[in-house]
């Protein structure tokens, strides 16, 4: 059967989302010859590390200009050319497969696994390291919502520099991951700022965090693809409380740090976690 990874905003975490849900339900429709359409690379990416999903079973959409959401070419979700595709549940296309972050709670989730048979580490990157990524604000586009929206997800950068350089002094590799866009890590010898490597991809980052000692992530962006790979993962900063989207991860090996003073989801006067905080969280792994 064909099936397709699609989100409105283009955002990499709903992306994560689709990718965790489609691993399941190509598991229990026992689906041994699927294919997969994508849009984009890093979501070809993503759906490298669904099992037995060879790169050669992904494929872009056939009419990718229509799927360019409320563009002129957007066709809509009854668009013609993915009538034999399923697309994500979370939208009213004419065929859907379950996909949304409750759908995850309902089985127990067959685990990702990074391609590392056809894996080039042209990077010479390395493992047993922490990696850390987090969300700054106007580093993150999303198609409709642009690069500032939802910002109680935004942190204090300065708080993940001194914990980078604290674990460096300690003598651990540290690998920072994300946009380029971000500010600067801090030098030092043990910390490797791979978000501004020239000819990277979200496949290097995902390398990084199959084989981290321990992933330690902010409220965005690719942290369930980590715990889709069951990796030791620090979500800190969470600022939706009790949202399903933190309820699915497995909990022998993920730690879910919600913001300070969050009340249900009002999150306008929560504050970051702070860095005592967050290394006795990380302790848990080390």
């Amino acid at each position: 059967m064909k099936y397709g990874i699609w989100r409105h905003e283009n955002a990499l975490g709903n992306g994560a989302e689709h990718v965790i849900n489609l691993a399941q339900t190509i598991k229990l429709w026992e689906d041994d010859s699927p294919e997969v359409y994508v849009e984009n690379d890093w979501q070809r990416m993503m759906a490298r590390c669904i099992p037995n999903i060879t790169d050669d079973k992904i494929k872009l959409f056939p009419d990718l200009a229509s799927m360019e959401y409320k563009s002129s070419n957007w066709l809509g979700f009854n668009n013609l050319s993915l009538q034999d595709i399923y697309m994500p549940g979370v939208y009213p296309f004419i065929k859907t497969y379950p996909a949304g972050w409750n759908n995850l709670l309902i089985h127990e989730n067959p685990p990702l696994v990074f391609p590392v048979d056809d894996y080039k580490n042209i990077h010479a990157l390395p493992k047993d390291v922490i990696v850390i990524t987090l969300r700054e604000h106007k580093t993150h586009w999303k198609r409709e919502e642009g690069d500032s929206s939802e910002h109680q997800r935004y942190v204090k950068i300065d708080t993940f520099h001194k914990l980078a350089l604290y674990y460096a002094d300690l003598g651990y590799k540290v690998v920072r991951i994300g946009s380029n866009k971000e500010t600067d890590f801090p030098k030092h010898e043990n910390i490797i700022d791979f978000a501004k490597y020239t000819n990277r991809t979200l496949l290097d980052d995902l390398y990084l965090i199959d084989n981290s000692r321990v992933f330690i992530s902010t409220d965005s962006g690719i942290w369930p693809m980590a715990c889709g790979l069951k990796r030791k993962t620090v979500v800190t900063n969470v600022s939706y409380y009790g949202n399903q989207y933190t309820q699915w991860v497995p909990k022998e090996t993920t730690s879910i740090m919600f913001k300070e003073n969050l009340v249900a989801n009002l999150s306008c006067s929560c504050t970051d976690n702070n860095i005592n905080d967050i290394i006795k969280s990380v302790e848990r792994f080390l």
